[in-house]
């Protein structure tokens, strides 16, 4: 199977081109470690394979509205 070919799939398949997805999923994995964890950003920013914190940022407040870090703050406010 090409990579065309299965982008083109998942696409019809999902509505949404598979890097968006994969990058969706990253970030929904992201807002658990910044809410469950006091892993720095640098950490999540590399265990989810950004290729840089900055860029991991930049891609989580194009999908969220707002930063990690304002993630981060406003979720623990709102838990304690």
């Amino acid at each position: 199977m090409s990579k065309s070919y299965l982008c083109a799939e998942f696409s019809k398949s999902m509505g949404v081109g598979l890097f968006h997805y994969i990058q969706e999923q990253k970030i929904e994995r992201a807002k658990q470690f910044l809410l469950l964890t006091d892993k720095p950003l640098v950490e999540i920013s590399e265990i989810l394979s950004f290729s840089s914190q900055s860029y991991f940022q930049k891609v989580f407040k194009q999908i969220t509205g707002t930063t990690p870090k304002e993630f981060r703050e406003k979720g623990i406010r709102e838990i304690q």
